[in-house]
Formats: structure tokens, sequence, C-alpha cells
């Protein structure tokens, strides 16, 4: 991370993603603008963007959107079908809380609404794309299915991501 000045950091990384079928890097960047002791604006693009106020060292509470992916190879001995995957896809928004009992360990609670929701299989059949399973029964193939509340609960170890006293300032 760079530091701009008043508060804003950037950076840029890259990430890999699985999404088309093969790995393929992905540029990330990251922006920080912590705008007082307690308010931050957040930003992993295009991954995840958070406002939020940090009440004291051990609670953190704000609004966060995203975007989830993930991605399931399903077992050929199962299902039949060699490299087949089941892909899910949603857009959400909502209140987030983050307790720190200690430094080193949270408990992230992320409640809100997804907006767009989506379950597809597909064949990785190593072609570039997304390559929807055509031998599936069409309505199997991709479902869209209906907006809807969700509720996220995450354990983590790790330092707390308050910026850090040794950084890079770019003038």
């Amino acid at each position: 991370m760079y530091e701009l000045g008043d508060g804003v950091n950037v950076g840029a990384t890259l990430g890999f993603d699985r999404s088309t079928g093969d790995f393929s890097l992905v540029p990330l960047m990251r922006a920080a603008w912590t705008v007082d002791t307690k308010w931050r604006v957040e930003a992993l693009l295009p991954k995840a963007a958070e406002v939020s106020h940090r009440a004291n060292k051990w609670f953190r509470a704000g609004m966060k959107s995203e975007l989830d992916f993930s991605r399931f190879h399903l077992d050929q001995a199962s299902y039949g079908v060699e490299d087949l995957y089941l892909e899910y896809f949603a857009i959400k928004a909502g209140p987030t809380l983050n307790v720190s009992p200690v430094k080193f360990l949270h408990i992230d609670l992320h409640a809100g609404y997804a907006f767009l929701r989506r379950i597809s299989a597909t064949i990785d059949d190593g072609q570039p794309g997304i390559n929807l399973y055509v031998n599936a029964e069409p309505a199997a193939r991709q479902i869209d299915l209906a907006p809807a509340p969700f509720l996220a609960v995450r354990l983590w170890m790790g330092l707390d991501g308050e910026p850090q006293s040794a950084q890079t300032k770019v003038n």
C-alpha cells in the first residue's frame, strides 16, 4: 500500500480467478481512506467495498457490498460426467460487524440482501470461456435464484488491518 496523503492509501496486485474455467491472473486494486480515527472507507476492486466505523479497539460496524463467486468440481463417479462444475455467483450488500476480542482473533458477521444469485452447471472442456453443461436439462444448466436475505459468519486470525506506521509515502 502506498500512502498518497490525507489518509488515502492505494495498492495493486494480481489475484487468481477460475471463473472462466482456467486459472487466470486478475488485476486487483485496493484503496483505503482513513477519514479520521473512527471512520474508514475500503475497496478491493472489483470484489468488495466497505464503509466502517470503529467504535473501539475491539468493535467495528459498517456497510459492505461484494461479489461472491464459488466453483466446485463434481465427482465423475457420482455424476457420470468428466470435468463437471457447479458454480455460484451473487451480488450482496448489507451491514457488517467485526468483533476482535484480542488483536489477532476476529469474528465477522455480515447480513443483508443478495440482489442477484445464479447457479450454473458447467463443463471444463479446455476451451476458453464458460461452457454450460449442454446435456443437462435446460432448467438445470443455469438457475437464476430469487433475491434473498443472507447471513455470513467468519472467524479468522491475523492482523486487524489497521494502517501500519511503516508505509511508503508517494508525493
